[in-house]
């Protein structure tokens, strides 16, 4: 518990800072890769150990299947916001990232998968690791077009993961990584990616986000308006200015030996909020930064409990701790 309440004080530090930066403004970490936090013991380290060949494990009939569980979400959240548009050769929204610092994120994404697992393979030994990619890797991420940023996301996991001569033991794996594949160059495309935040302050623009995670046009009859929740009691209601927590993630099941991809499931969730009695007029301002940590990294867990389980409910709260690699003979 200890550790989830620093992890959302960091991310609620992040919130604030973007809160209080001019709208259209860019953050210091936009357009650099904001240096990685240093490895703890309970987060693997980055970088990909040597490469090793496990001996697939003696067929064994009473044995518990091992699943690995991997989150490498990583430690960035996307920034988008809505925008005047202004000539015909400019996006209606503006694109940055942060990083969030606590590990957060990856600390959501197992603690969803682990419950919904858990239920769904009671007797299943589970193996729970958190990744974040190395800085080498988040630089190239950022200059990468979309297409690419998914390819060199997932050979790097893949890459870590082949280095573990602890997969000999293991059923299979589950690992989830954002999805990129909507970006055009330089971040700059009609689809929202991995984890983030939309904010949707202008109610004169017929711009809206949908269900898939599209930033468009809305037709004539909507005017931009759409359903949201008031942070404050859970109530909807029908507003054109939101603040929105998204994500967007593939959940790969792997061939523990082969590290083949056995299955891909491709999601997207989101939360629209807007509070109804708030004297602020930007949507940013009417949700507090703590409360919309909490509603972000609730949001990720929910996301990961159902890509397992389908519609459900997952309790938030702490999750157990992953286990690092063991270290390695040189």
């Amino acid at each position: 518990m200890k550790h989830r309440h620093a992890a959302l004080t960091a991310l609620a530090a992040v919130l604030i800072t973007t809160s209080q930066m001019p709208a259209g403004a860019q953050s210091p970490a936009s357009g650099m890769a904001a240096p990685a936090p240093a490895p703890s013991p309970a987060t693997p380290p980055a970088t990909s150990p040597a490469p090793s060949a496990p001996t697939p494990p003696a067929a064994d009939a009473a044995a518990k299947p091992v699943v690995a569980v991997v989150a490498a979400v990583g430690d960035r959240i996307g920034l988008v916001r809505q925008r005047k548009s202004v000539g015909s050769n400019l996006a209606p929204y503006s694109r940055h990232s942060m990083q969030v610092p606590g590990g957060s994120l990856n600390m959501a994404v197992l603690k969803g998968l682990d419950e919904a697992l858990e239920l769904e393979e009671p007797d299943a030994e589970h193996v729970l690791m958190a990744w974040n990619p190395p800085e080498e890797l988040a630089q190239r991420l950022d200059k990468a077009p979309g297409s690419d940023r998914e390819k060199l996301m997932l050979a790097e996991v893949l890459a870590f993961l082949k280095g573990m001569p602890e997969r000999a033991k293991w059923t299979r794996i589950e690992l989830v990584v954002p999805y990129f594949s909507g970006l055009q160059l330089n971040g700059l495309g009609n689809r929202l990616s991995g984890v983030g935040i939309y904010i949707q302050p202008l109610k004169n623009e017929r711009v809206q986000l949908t269900a898939e995670g599209d930033i468009e046009e809305a037709p004539d009859s909507d005017a931009g308006t759409r359903t949201t929740v008031n942070p404050n009691d859970g109530t909807k209601r029908a507003s054109a200015t939101y603040i929105a927590p998204y994500f967007y993630f593939e959940r790969l099941t792997l061939d523990a030996q082969t590290l083949n991809i056995l299955k891909r499931q491709r999601m997207f969730e989101h939360t629209k909020y807007a509070d109804p009695e708030s004297t602020a007029v930007d949507p940013a301002k009417q949700v507090s930064p703590s409360v919309l940590a909490e509603r972000l990294v609730g949001l990720v867990e929910r996301a990961a409990f159902k890509s397992v389980r389908g519609q459900g409910q997952v309790e938030v709260g702490p999750v157990r701790a992953p286990q690092a690699p063991a270290p390695q003979q040189p």
